[in-house]
C-alpha cells in the first residue's frame, strides 16, 4: 500500500470513530491543510503537524471541521486546549485515541491520537467589515438537525463603538457613543425582532416542501422592552451537489415567489450573501429588513426614519438608481420601485445577480457555470427581458413568478 493510500486510510479511520456521520466526510469531501487549491472545505485534515488556525478559518465553510490526527497524546491535547483557547472556533471533538489495524484484533496497528475543531464564528475576532453585522455564530443545541444552530444576537454597545471607530476615524467620540447606544439598544433588536416575526409567518404560510429552506426559530430571548436581543434559529448548512446556474436561478425564484405571494413578505436585502446552497436546494435567510404588504409605518415613527434611510443607503437602491441613470434598466417596474418598499425591488436584484453568481466566492464549487454555454446565454437573455424589456412601459417579467416561468421555458426550450 502506497504512503499515500495508508494516510487517506487513516483519515477514514478517524472518521469513522469521531464524526457522528463518517460517511459524510467522504459525501463532502476533504483536503489536507496545506493543500491551498480548491474552494473553502467542509473538512480539513492536519497530519501530524501544528495547524495555523487563522490559516484554516479561512479554507473552511462556516461549521467546517478541522480533524488533527498526530502520532503524539501530547500534541493533540495541546491542540485541543489552543482551539479552547481560540475565539472562532469549538472542539467538537476531544482528543481521543484509534488503532490503524483491524478491528477484531486488538492491540495491532500504530496508535493515533486526534482531536477535532469545528469554525463557529462567520468572521474572525480579529477581522472588521465595513457593514454593521450582528453576533452571529454557531452553537450546540440537541434540537438542531445538525447538532448546532445559529446564535443571532445584539453586538454590544463596546462592539458597536469599535466598529464605529473604524469606520469613522475622525468623527467626534462622544457622537460616536450616542450612535453605538441608539444602535445597540434600539435599531438592532428592532430589526432582530422583526426577523424573528418574519420567519415565525413563513413558518406558518410557506408550503411544506419549502420549510427547511428558511431558518426555523428555535427559540429568543426579550429585553425588558419585549424586543429580542438573541435568538436561536436552525442552521442551514452550505454545501451539497453542486447547481447549475439555471437551476440555482429558477430555484431562488421559486423560493421568492413563496415569500411573496404566500407570506406577503416583500425581502428588501436580496444579496447573494442572504442566499445559500444547502443540500436540500437554495435557502433565503436575514429577514431583518423584510416587510409585510399590509404594514404601514405612519404611526410608528422610529420604523419610519429607519426604512427612509434603508430606501436611500441601501446597495439595491443605489444599485437601482445607478442602473436607471445610464439606461441599463429601463423596465418601468423597477424604475417605479427605486426608493420604495417594493416587491419588484427583490425581482430586480435576483435576476441581476443569478447573471453572476460565480462571482460570488462562498458559491465556489457550488455552482456550475461555463459562460459560453447556452445556459449562462439563455440566463443572460432573461435577465436582459427584466431590466430593459422590448415595451419598457409595459414589462413582461415583474414579478417573481413570472421570473420562474420564464427561466423555467428557457429551460423546457433548452432540453428540448
Amino acid at each position: 500500500m502506497s504512503a499515500r493510500n495508508k494516510r487517506t486510510q487513516w483519515v477514514r479511520k478517524v472518521a469513522d470513530r469521531a464524526l457522528s456521520s463518517g460517511g459524510d466526510l467522504q459525501k463532502r469531501g476533504w483536503r489536507w491543510l496545506d493543500s491551498s487549491e480548491g474552494p473553502p472545505s467542509d473538512y480539513l485534515v492536519a497530519l501530524d503537524r501544528e495547524p495555523d488556525l487563522n490559516y484554516a478559518f479561512d479554507r473552511l465553510r462556516w461549521g467546517g471541521q478541522l480533524i488533527c490526527i498526530t502520532a503524539d497524546r501530547k500534541r493533540a491535547q495541546s491542540l485541543a486546549q489552543r482551539v479552547r483557547d481560540t475565539a472562532g472556533f469549538n472542539v467538537d471533538v476531544d482528543p481521543g485515541v484509534v488503532r490503524t489495524g483491524p478491528r477484531f484484533i486488538p492491540g495491532i496497528g500504530r496508535k493515533l491520537h486526534y482531536t477535532v475543531a469545528r469554525k463557529t464564528f462567520l468572521v474572525r475576532p480579529d477581522q472588521h467589515t465595513m457593514r454593521f453585522t450582528y453576533d452571529v455564530r454557531l452553537e450546540r443545541h440537541r434540537r438542531s438537525e445538525h447538532e448546532y444552530a445559529v446564535l443571532k444576537q445584539v453586538p454590544s454597545r463596546q462592539s458597536v463603538m469599535r466598529r464605529l471607530r473604524q469606520r469613522f476615524p475622525d468623527s467626534d467620540g462622544e457622537q460616536l457613543q450616542k450612535q453605538a447606544k441608539k444602535l445597540a439598544d434600539h435599531v438592532f433588536p428592532v430589526f432582530l425582532s422583526r426577523e424573528v416575526s418574519f420567519l415565525r409567518v413563513l413558518e406558518r404560510h410557506a408550503p411544506e416542501e419549502y420549510k427547511g429552506r428558511f431558518p426555523r426559530i428555535l427559540g429568543a430571548e426579550k429585553d425588558d422592552q419585549g424586543l429580542v436581543r438573541k435568538v436561536l434559529m436552525s442552521w442551514l448548512r452550505q454545501g451539497g451537489p453542486p447547481l447549475s446556474q439555471l437551476e440555482f436561478a429558477k430555484q431562488s425564484a421559486e423560493l421568492l415567489q413563496v415569500i411573496h405571494e404566500k407570506a406577503r413578505i416583500t425581502h428588501l436585502d436580496m444579496r447573494l450573501d442572504n442566499l445559500l446552497i444547502t443540500p436540500r436546494g437554495v435557502a433565503i435567510v436575514d429577514f431583518g429588513s423584510a416587510v409585510r404588504d399590509d404594514e404601514d409605518f405612519k404611526e410608528t415613527g422610529m420604523l419610519r426614519q429607519l426604512f427612509d434611510q434603508l430606501m436611500s443607503t441601501s446597495e439595491i437602491q443605489q444599485t437601482i438608481g445607478k442602473m436607471v441613470k445610464s439606461g441599463r434598466v429601463t423596465s418601468s417596474a423597477i424604475v417605479n420601485a427605486h426608493q420604495k418598499i417594493d416587491k419588484t425591488a427583490d425581482l430586480f436584484y435576483l435576476a441581476l445577480q443569478c447573471a453572476h453568481i460565480h462571482e460570488h466566492p462562498p458559491f465556489e464549487g457550488l455552482i456550475d457555470y461555463d459562460p459560453e454555454s447556452e445556459e449562462a446565454q439563455a440566463v443572460e437573455e432573461v435577465r436582459r427581458e427584466v431590466m430593459r424589456p422590448s415595451d419598457p412601459e409595459n414589462p413582461s417579467i415583474t414579478s417573481a413568478g413570472e421570473f420562474r416561468r420564464r427561466l423555467e421555458e428557457l429551460d423546457g426550450a433548452r432540453i428540448g
